[in-house]
């Protein structure tokens, strides 16, 4: 799918996984590939689902061009993580990845989670007994075991396997928590 409105499908019973194909810009590929060269950062927290979330992110990461962009762009997705789901708080976690958080194929406990990859190989996910894997900047919405109604039917996926190419990883999570 190629826009943002596609992704209130994951409302349908019969889907899992909702992935918007999109291309980062420029200023954000160039910042994203700075935050991967940086060891000494990440960021986690608890957040509010409405106030200037751009400004208290950056505030957190290293100065550069393209920082203000990247920070707004995550700010979007937890709008529009918010009004899918109606939470007033959001898990924020944007980290730079030596190594597959998750290598196994799992579901996860949440009702949904947004995934987007910055820089590095994207997320892979089950689909019709096949192994897909999400491009860099793509966003992906898995519907976990708490979703209403789907226990036991969550979106299985994994973090990408390293390869003799590999390099870190730039990846943004979003949990809808309140």
């Amino acid at each position: 799918m190629s826009e943002v409105v596609g992704l209130a499908r994951i409302f349908d019973d019969d889907v899992n996984v909702g992935v918007l194909e999109r291309r980062l810009s420029p200023s954000v590929a160039a910042y994203a590939e700075v935050l991967a060269s940086d060891r000494a950062w990440s960021f986690t927290t608890l957040m509010q689902a409405s106030g200037d979330r751009a400004k208290q992110i950056a505030r957190e990461l290293p100065a550069g061009p393209g920082r203000e962009e990247l920070c707004g762009d995550v700010a979007f997705w937890m709008e529009v993580l918010a009004e899918l789901t109606g939470t007033t708080q959001i898990g924020v976690r944007l980290a730079r990845l030596e190594a597959p958080m998750c290598p196994a194929l799992h579901v996860d406990k949440v009702t949904v989670r947004i995934v987007s990859t910055y820089t590095g190989p994207g997320t892979e996910w089950m689909e019709r007994g096949s192994l897909r894997r999400c491009h860099e900047g793509d966003v992906v919405l898995l519907k976990g075991e708490r979703w209403p109604k789907n226990e036991g039917r969550g979106a299985v996926h994994r973090s990408p396997p390293n390869d003799a190419t590999s390099r870190p990883r730039v990846l943004l999570t979003l949990d809808p928590l309140a």
